[in-house]
């Protein structure tokens, strides 16, 4: 039996568990990857008691192959089986194999993994916790080490799905070496199966759902669309991993793609906008009364902003009373205020809770969360001075935040001792305070009025936490 802990000994093992969404709530896919391209009767097996569906699902099977050169690609197979029949609220057990031998298997012997459990998807219109992360990597330089952060806490936490944001593996790092004849244009695909592999007890337990970022663009999309498979959603025009939507317990996620055209008329733009459309009818509102956009490249960043973007997105937005939109690039957190109109109108917030954090209420406009600070290097440099509708900032290890009424972590203020650059130390609470940067998000999605989102560092002392509350209509 294999742990899928690191690449296997025997190619027939199975590694890389991911599970994600389908659009059917009685249903989880399940992915898997062995290092052979030939294996006997993939399947999924599942623990007694068993879903209407049975207790064995058998999987497709395929592989892919990019540009070989002088150092190792991928030449296994990527399996993948859809669980059916399952009952709402209830939990299952199950493991991934085949009927080709493995190691430390005996003559007659599949290769499966060990058992993994995992939770029916969130049922429509329950509380749900979304776990969001974006440019995360392996080792360049803590990507594994925010992933090793979140399964530690997943379980206290309450995640139920986990989101990154593009920018997943960084397989493809845009830099040219060519003392060892590597260009910009190579891949190198063993970093999915490390990516894959460090994720593995995250993404084996609950839902793991992926957009697209600029580093997935290597071989025409290739590693990438073979490895993963999200929903289309509700709204006929969607085309996954690219643009697609989710709706899980109380929210509506609608993911796009910055590395499409998304000028009026493009596919992607007419997709997004009837499926906001959709998503803020009466009908939807009062089932999935939170609406949340995702997309790699961020409108609103202090570090760097694509006002592109808020050009083609801002109105549909405004018009159908998005609550939030997370977005990566930067290797940094970032929280802005409500803020619409190209940074015109900028809502701060109302009041604090009993612990200083931020309430903003029926602010009228989305937050926008800059989450890229899961892994990948971070050289940022801001804007100084903050724009108006900046919230909390940090990254190098700074908070370079504009000034802050309440924190919402409050700490005794060391002198300040770090040297003045545009990536250091700002008027935040922890201005003096040198430490890791690093993290992922929460977002809380607890009832039809109120939701949080909290910044969660791997072990430094950057903190931040707000609340959005508005009307039981569900409308802002």
């Amino acid at each position: 039996m294999y742990n899928g802990g690191e690449l296997p000994d025997s190619g027939a093992a199975p590694g890389e568990l991911s599970l994600s969404l389908t659009d059917d709530l009685t249903e989880m896919r399940v992915s898997w990857a062995t290092m052979d391209q030939v294996v006997e009767n993939a399947r999924v097996v599942l623990d007694a008691p068993c879903p209407a569906g049975g207790c064995t699902f058998a999987a497709d099977t395929r592989t892919y192959s990019v540009l070989q050169k002088w150092w190792p690609t991928f030449n296994g197979s990527l399996h993948t089986a859809v669980i059916t029949g399952l009952e709402p609220g209830a939990r299952y057990t199950y493991r991934v194999g085949s009927d080709s031998p493995g190691p430390n298997t005996t003559a007659g012997e599949g290769a499966f993994s060990e058992p993994y459990s995992f939770a029916s998807p969130v049922a429509a219109g329950a509380p749900t916790n979304v776990a969001v992360l974006a440019d995360m990597g392996t080792v360049m330089p803590l990507g594994f080490a925010v992933a090793e952060k979140l399964a530690a806490v997943q379980d206290s936490l309450g995640v139920d799905t986990a989101m990154v944001v593009g920018d997943l593996a960084y397989a493809g790092i845009d830099t040219a070496f060519p003392r060892i004849n590597v260009s910009k244009d190579d891949e190198f695909e063993w970093i999915w199966d490390l990516w894959q592999i460090q994720n593995q007890p995250v993404a084996a337990t609950r839902p793991w759902m992926v957009g697209i970022g600029n580093h997935e663009a290597w071989y025409n999309w290739t590693a990438v669309t073979s490895r993963f498979h999200m929903p289309n959603g509700p709204t006929v025009g969607a085309v996954p991993p690219f643009w697609w939507s989710m709706d899980t317990g109380l929210a509506h996620f609608s993911h796009l793609c910055t590395e499409f055209d998304m000028n009026p008329g493009s596919p992607q733009l007419d997709w997004f906008a009837a499926d906001l459309a959709a998503a803020a009818s009466p009908a939807a509102r009062a089932v999935t009364p939170w609406i949340v956009v995702t997309l790699h490249r961020p409108p609103y960043s202090s570090d760097q902003s694509w006002e592109n973007l808020r050009a083609d997105i801002e109105p549909l937005l405004a018009q159908h009373q998005v609550d939030l939109v997370v977005s990566g690039h930067m290797h940094a957190f970032e929280r802005t205020h409500a803020v619409g109109a190209n940074g015109a109108s900028v809502v701060t917030p109302s009041r604090t809770d009993g612990k200083g954090n931020n309430v903003y209420d029926a602010p009228g406009f989305p937050v926008y969360i800059t989450q890229g600070n899961s892994g990948a290097a971070q050289g940022e440099s801001w804007q100084r001075p903050a724009p108006a509708w900046s919230a909390v900032r940090w990254a190098n290890g700074w908070d370079s935040s504009p000034p802050r009424a309440s924190a919402s972590d409050a700490r005794e203020e060391a002198p300040a001792a770090a040297p003045p650059s545009a990536g250091g130390p700002g008027p935040g609470p922890y201005e003096a305070t040198y430490t890791d940067s690093f993290g992922f998000g929460l977002a809380r999605f607890m009832n039809a009025t109120h939701m949080s989102y909290e910044s969660i560092p791997i072990t430094g002392v950057f903190t931040d936490t707000f609340w959005i509350v508005k009307p039981i209509s569900g409308a802002q």
